[in-house]
């Protein structure tokens, strides 16, 4: 059954009237799937052992997609990335403190060098932010099928703001 997904808002269906659920991470002996949902201008998608929020998000006169990234650290879930793509000071949070400037020269489009780096190597941004036992334990080939995935709706979410 071909899968149509909309960035207008609910849960992607199929036929309009099924969720669609995608892979989650396998966790120990655990297998579990959860709905990628998009609703309010916000992509929520679970994969390879952590969660991500992407948005687009206005802060302090600038503005931009945002995409945090979320993990279970002991009991609570804990915020361990988070990436601002803004137009004029596009930079990154690597765990509660450190923060990082991304040089609009040398990276033109930071979406889409995010998007690339999530990817490719979330594990050692993880590890970066001060969490090894979490970036050892990330599936990063999960992670990067389902951001392929959502590839479309990212792009949607980012042409539609203002």
């Amino acid at each position: 059954m071909k899968t149509r997904s909309s960035i207008s808002g609910g849960t992607t269906r199929r036929n309009s009237s099924e969720p669609v659920t995608r892979p989650r991470a396998v966790v120990g002996e655990r297998k579990a799937t959860t709905p990628m949902s998009q609703a309010n201008g916000l992509i929520s998608l679970e994969a390879g052992g952590v969660l991500f929020e992407i948005r687009y998000r206005r802060s302090r006169g600038d503005e931009g997609l945002t995409f945090d990234v979320f993990a279970e650290d002991g009991a609570q879930r804990e915020r361990l990335l988070r990436f601002d793509c803004f137009r004029d000071q596009p930079h990154f949070h690597l765990g509660r403190i450190k923060v990082e400037n991304i040089d609009p020269s040398e990276i033109p489009d930071a979406s889409r060098w995010v998007l690339e780096e999530l990817k490719s190597g979330l594990a050692s941004f993880i590890e970066r932010a001060g969490y090894p036992a979490i970036a050892a334990r990330l599936d990063q080939r999960s992670v990067a099928e389902a951001l392929s995935r959502v590839e479309n709706e990212i792009s949607l979410l980012k042409e539609k703001s203002p």
